[in-house]
């Protein structure tokens, strides 16, 4: 493992554990909380243990510097909230988010800026380059990803600018390859049945987008 490799002691924690995390293991090594931002991501905190009180990390919470102790949440009294996003905000992490792209909305922006990030790292393969625009630090080619092997199979990549030309293409090259495997299975007795994977775009607020709802209007019964 590459962090291994680089740094003397490494802890990777699930959300779970890292709500029981000491505050020796953060402070004598690197650690990593594997989450999804659906853990994190509401309007309201209530009842989300990552933002709930926790005795587990009462000891993190104390002797804090009271620079730092004004970008916490606090108690009425001023004490701070002992719960794991506060302790993240305490650390100011190093934030890593895969499929960027999913996570473009204000809600997400917002749930992103709780913990005060030192800084936000984006993995994706669409970048936003109209809304809220992604600063690009690197980009890498398919021949590149073909090349150190992290491609599988073959891929055959062709845009149109008519999606429902697309689709309809799509739909008829499925049904070829259907015909294929079966004539396949009669020769062989060996059967694989060809798919097509549609993905549809999530609901907008601000621009019609091709949900799944619309896709579907163009499917055959």
């Amino acid at each position: 493992m590459a962090l291994d490799e680089t740094l003397s002691s490494v802890s990777v924690l699930s959300i779970q554990e890292a709500l029981y995390v000491t505050r020796p293991t953060l402070a004598t090594g690197t650690t990593v909380i594997v989450s999804t931002i659906q853990a994190f991501r509401v309007d309201a905190t209530e009842g989300r243990k990552v933002y709930e009180p926790s005795g587990a990390l009462m000891d993190h919470f104390s002797g804090v510097d009271p620079a730092l102790l004004d970008t916490l949440d606090k108690y009425e009294d001023g004490k701070p909230v002992q719960s794991l996003a506060n302790l993240l905000r305490l650390h100011r992490p190093i934030v890593i988010v895969d499929e960027a792209h999913n996570a473009r909305t204000t809600l997400s922006f917002e749930t992103l800026a709780r913990f005060n990030p030192s800084c936000i790292i984006e993995f994706t393969a669409t970048p936003d380059t109209e809304n809220s625009p992604s600063n690009v630090l690197h980009s890498v080619s398919a021949a590149e990803l073909k090349a150190d092997n992290m491609i599988k199979l073959p891929i055959r990549l062709e845009t149109r600018p008519n999606w429902k030309e697309l689709v309809g293409d799509a739909i008829t090259l499925r049904k070829n390859l259907e015909a294929l495997a079966i004539a396949e299975k009669r020769a062989t007795g060996e059967y694989i049945r060809p798919i097509i994977l549609l993905q549809a775009q999530p609901k907008s607020q601000t621009h019609d987008t091709l949900t799944v709802e619309v896709v579907e209007q163009c499917l055959p019964i």
